[in-house]
């Protein structure tokens, strides 16, 4: 039997016990075995799903707003993940933090509206500044990405009043 594959962001991670933990993935491909599964639920669009730890921690993929790729079988109606084959990354939720201006320096133009000129790469420059602060703090590195870019907004607009 051929092994069949699935693609989903991962919403939510659940803390783990008893060696397992959950997480609710949202599909990101129209998928029949997933919406006839007993994991899946129709008003939200997504279905839960337990990862076996075998005595490890919740592996480093596992973060909220992570594209997952794995293979999958069903199993009684339900979705289970086969862990042997492992779980790829498609897109990591860190990759959005890291950006490098000086790559983007070539693309930037001044956009001008009246009187005001802004210049795009200085505005990058000092975003990136705000969210590198925060992720080398001692506390402030330890939140979840949605938060610290939260928090890199607000020093932003601060710094630029």
């Amino acid at each position: 039997m051929a092994k069949k594959y699935i693609t989903c962001e991962i919403n939510k991670v659940f803390e783990a016990k008893d060696g397992k933990f959950g997480m609710s993935l949202t599909p990101l491909e129209d998928n029949d075995d997933v919406k006839n599964s007993n994991s899946y639920k129709s008003e939200y669009d997504n279905f839960t799903m337990n990862y076996w730890l075998n005595g490890e921690d919740i592996p480093s993929w596992a973060k909220q707003g992570n594209k997952i790729k794995f293979c999958y079988v069903v199993n009684k109606g339900w979705i289970n993940c086969q862990q042997d084959d492992g779980v790829e990354i498609a897109d990591d939720v860190e990759d959005d933090v890291s950006f490098d201006p000086k790559k983007l320096e070539s693309e930037s133009k001044d956009l001008t509206y009246g009187k005001i000129s802004i210049d795009v790469v200085d505005y990058i420059y000092k975003y990136k500044v705000c969210l590198k602060a925060i992720n080398e703090d001692d506390f402030l590195g330890k939140l979840d990405n949605g938060l610290k870019k939260d928090i890199a907004t607000s020093f932003f607009i601060q710094l630029n009043r």
